[in-house]
């Protein structure tokens, strides 16, 4: 049976203001100027940007050219556009026109990581909400906390990405179908029902496995409508969600084209690949837990195993029914990690993590409730109940620390040579700028960032069919992994230094070696 909820309290509304103005200012706080090597930024702006331009196609185009890791697993070509998702560059577009961006500089990128604070702001008072319906007060607050707190998740607000979006609008959305189903106003289920299906038409377009959570939200509508059976303008308001979610996914089609699957990508792999992923995904699990722990704690990187069974038996011990949609959700993003033939970080994993809480919250409460039931004496349970606190507490005030502390150690132990906007790579950007033609390619391992800060088209030899005679200049940094990854003895003959500083060099490559028969 679905838990009842009480209309939010003026207590209620302070809290999730304080919530949201506390988190927006974490956000804000660790925010600087640069960018590491990654260039899926470079890609996301470029978009942005091609959206605001009205150049949406020809940027497809370019992404197929500049994309630097295979199309396909195991493949070395690839033909035909590639489309990133277009949530964040929608939003980028719109900071792209006030902003701009500053060839070769890139200072302007500090503008664009200003939604990503935006939606951690707005995800940490939607947790909350989401927890409220389940929990206490309390244990809604240290829940929330410790996910606003925790500094692999605050981090990812430093970088232009679509991990803290798509987990602020995965959270809204279960949030949603939860306010959507209980609301029996039908002006407030009306106004809920069609904030759904925005949220879940921007969960599809903030990233590609987005649909997971449509297709969740989807199964907790139909188990509802099957027990509930509503008729008549009962039962027409339950299309509204959907109806939103269709008009704005087919608008959004015809502007934009769809995003590039990369579904062909699952159980590529050998099945070696699955027993490796179980074990490199437990161990992010590992590292996830015992960031939230004081260090003093005893068994402290075993604390993974006690969630594990805290989640397990909050899962048993709740109504399947209800929650059998975020279980879904909860294996089957566990299921396509490990089918993919390849690893990922743990920001693929930031939109279950709520979700994992939430469960081993309710596990605990299982478990306090059946020792509480066999401790005689008020004074005990109260004394237990104090511990939790103090615990609770002492858990919140290590993990804020422990924040402020690795935002010290990264800014100050950054290396400078995967700095996107270091000296060297700026003062790289402005002589190709002004001395390399427009239509040049220069062979380069980071291409999209390369024509965000230059306009010149990038490429990487060995990718997608992509080879050095296809490039006019070869972008190296000054590292001899490198140089002996990407040339060959018999091509330092047909190259001529143009350029070069304490990070990289820059080499033309002949017209003899291009127009050669390979």
């Amino acid at each position: 049976m679905r838990e009842k909820h009480a209309k939010y309290t003026a207590r209620e509304v302070l809290t999730v203001l304080v919530l949201f103005l506390a988190a927006l200012l974490l956000g804000l706080g660790i925010l600087d100027d640069s960018h590491v090597w990654g260039d899926d930024f470079a890609g996301y702006i470029l978009e942005g940007k091609a959206i605001a331009e009205g150049t949406v196609q020809k940027q497809t185009e370019l992404n197929a050219l500049l994309h630097p890791s295979p199309r396909v697993y195991g493949d070395v070509t690839a033909e035909g556009p590639l489309v990133y998702v277009w949530g964040v560059p929608m939003i980028l577009s719109l900071v792209y026109r006030l902003a701009g961006y500053d060839q070769p500089m890139g200072q302007a990128i500090i503008f664009y990581k200003l939604p990503g604070a935006v939606f951690f702001a707005v995800f940490i008072a939607v947790l909350y909400l989401f927890y409220r319906r389940r929990f206490s007060y309390a244990v809604s607050l240290f829940l929330t906390a410790l996910m606003c707190l925790h500094p692999q998740l605050i981090g990812e607000t430093n970088y232009v990405g679509t991990d803290i979006p798509c987990l602020a609008v995965s959270t809204l959305s279960l949030l949603l179908i939860d306010v959507f189903l209980s609301e029996q106003r039908p002006r407030g289920k009306a106004l809920t029902g069609a904030a759904l299906g925005a949220a879940l038409w921007f969960t599809c377009e903030v990233r590609l496995n987005g649909m997971t959570v449509v297709l969740a939200v989807l199964l907790a509508h139909a188990l509802w409508l099957l027990k509930e059976r509503p008729r008549g303008k009962d039962l027409a308001v339950h299309a509204l969600p959907w109806l939103v979610f269709a008009v704005l996914y087919g608008v959004t089609r015809i502007y934009l084209p769809a995003a590039t699957s990369n579904t062909s990508h699952i159980a590529r792999g050998a099945t070696s690949w699955v027993f490796y992923n179980l074990s490199y995904y437990d161990g992010l699990i590992r590292k996830w837990v015992m960031a939230m722990l004081p260090e003093w704690l005893p068994l402290r990187e075993y604390a993974h195993i006690a969630l594990y069974a805290a989640i397990i038996a909050g899962i048993l011990t709740q109504d399947i029914r209800r929650h059998l949609h975020m279980i879904v959700l909860l294996v089957g993003t566990y299921g396509v990690l490990y089918l993919l033939p390849y690893v990922q970080d743990l920001r693929y994993m930031f939109n279950i993590l709520p979700i994992m809480l939430m469960f081993a919250a309710y596990g605990v409460r299982f478990a306090a409730g059946k020792i509480a039931a066999r401790i005689g004496g008020a004074g005990i349970r109260r004394g237990c109940f104090a511990a939790c606190c103090v615990l609770m507490a002492l858990t919140a005030g290590s993990m804020l620390r422990r924040t402020i502390v690795w935002e010290q150690q990264e800014r100050a132990g950054r290396d400078q040579r995967y700095e996107a906007y270091s000296p060297e790579m700026t003062d790289m950007f402005a002589y190709v700028l002004e001395h390399v033609d427009e239509d040049d390619v220069i062979a380069f391992f980071k291409p999209r960032l390369l024509y965000l800060s230059t306009g010149r088209v990038g490429i990487v030899p060995g990718v997608n069919g992509n080879l050095f005679k296809h490039a006019d200049y070869i972008l190296l940094r000054k590292e001899p992994e490198e140089i002996r990854w990407t040339m060959w003895q018999e091509l330092w003959d047909e190259t001529t230094l143009e350029y070069e500083n304490d990070g990289f060099e820059l080499y033309s490559l002949s017209e003899t070696y291009k127009n050669a028969e390979w």
